[in-house]
This record gives C-alpha cells, sequence and structure tokens, in this order.
C-alpha cells in the first residue's frame, strides 16, 4: 500500500508540474472495456495487454489541451493518445522559453526537449506500471463526488493532498495543495474524443539527439526515485 501510495502521489505531481503519466483516472469505478472474443479486431490481438481488457482508458484516442500553473508558473499541455493508450505523447510549453514532448508506446518511453533537441528514454517496462492508474486510485483514493469538467462529468479523487477529476480514466483536472492552499492545478479546457492522430505525431523529431538510460541509477533518477 505504501508503495502504491507514492507512486500515485509521484504520478500526481507529475502531471500537475507538466510533466506524464501519464498519469494519471466517471460515474462510478469503471468497468474494465473488453471486447468480446468475436469482435476482437486485428489491432487489438496486435496491441497485446493494451487490448482485451487491460486498456488504459476507456475511450479508443482524444486529444485534450489544458491550462496548468504551478507556483505562479503558468503554461499548457495538449495530450493526445490512441490504441486505447497504449500510445500516448504530451506536449507543454511554460512561460519560460521551454517546450517539451513525452512520447510512450509498448516499448519506449521517451522524454525530449524540444528547444534544446534532446532527449532520453527508457524502456517501457522500467517507466509503465503493469495494473492500470485507476486501479491505484480505486485501492488507495476516496472518491468524494462528481462534477463537470470540459463539459465531462468526472468521479472526484481525493488522496491526501491531491485531488483528481477523473472521467473515462482520464484525469481532466488535477489540483496539489500545500498547508491549505493550491499550488499547482491542471484543467481540460478541450477534449476531442475519438480523435484521429496523426503518425507523425508519435515520431522522435529527425533533430533530436536522444540518449537511451541503460544504467539503473540512470533510470531510479529519471523515475524520481533518486
Amino acid at each position: 500500500m505504501g508503495m502504491k501510495l507514492r507512486t500515485l502521489r509521484r504520478g500526481c505531481v507529475r502531471v500537475l508540474l507538466l510533466f506524464s503519466i501519464g498519469f494519471t483516472s466517471c460515474g462510478g469505478p469503471p468497468d474494465t472495456a473488453q471486447t468480446p472474443p468475436d469482435r476482437a479486431t486485428d489491432a487489438d490481438k496486435r496491441d497485446g495487454p493494451q487490448a482485451l481488457g487491460q486498456r488504459r482508458y476507456q475511450i479508443e484516442s482524444a486529444i485534450i489541451k489544458y491550462t496548468c500553473e504551478a507556483e505562479g508558473v503558468k503554461g499548457t499541455q495538449l495530450m493526445f493518445f490512441d490504441k486505447w493508450g497504449a500510445r500516448e505523447g504530451f506536449t507543454r510549453t511554460g512561460s519560460k522559453p521551454i517546450k517539451t514532448l513525452t512520447l510512450s508506446d509498448p516499448d519506449w518511453v521517451t522524454q525530449i526537449d524540444l528547444s534544446g533537441k534532446t532527449g532520453t528514454r527508457m524502456k517501457a517496462r522500467y517507466a509503465r506500471r503493469s495494473d492500470r492508474d485507476i486501479d491505484i486510485l480505486l485501492a488507495v483514493g476516496d472518491k468524494v463526488g462528481t462534477e463537470i469538467v470540459a463539459g465531462r462529468k468526472c468521479d472526484k479523487w481525493k488522496i491526501q493532498d491531491s485531488t483528481l477529476w477523473v472521467w473515462n480514466s482520464i484525469p481532466l483536472k488535477s489540483q496539489l495543495t500545500k498547508d491549505g492552499k493550491v499550488v499547482a492545478i491542471q484543467t481540460a479546457v478541450d477534449v476531442k474524443e475519438n480523435a484521429s492522430i496523426p503518425e507523425e505525431k508519435f515520431k522522435i523529431p529527425p533533430d533530436v539527439k536522444i540518449t537511451e538510460l541503460t544504467k539503473p541509477e540512470q533510470i531510479l533518477q529519471a523515475l524520481g526515485y533518486l
């Protein structure tokens, strides 16, 4: 329980402070989105654990725009995913001249500084939990009501100093408080459901130099354990 709680809290902070998980979690605890075996598509079969019962999100694809503010620093985030969350990406822009891109698929998680043209990547098995974020939330969080965010009815979840408004296993709003004051908040302002995501969105820009993280200390540092 302690490790799951710390994992969820790190995920909340990453979302709130414009990092992923992609975290990242309406209408009661969601049912696992299973495709009946006789209706499974070829894409479902190829996508392995993300298909047939292990989908990260409960809609196939989306593009979601957020506004963000953390300790006075404002920014925006664009989240996009397809294949029920098996592939997803985030572009973030803050008040400082920094733009970042995070890409994840079943094999790799890549963090890119688009301004500096550099990035790192690691095997997805190190960065992604085997269970869905919503399952962790259900285990350690408390549902305290429902609210509308970006026109969608979301379940509102509390976990210590973090609050998440969750729709289809996707956090549309996240808030972090400290000593009773809001220190970070991220809110969806536009949601495009079942959007078509161009394939190039999931590709690493050709002018970016990528370093693969292979040493244990590098991976632990990137994941926030060190």
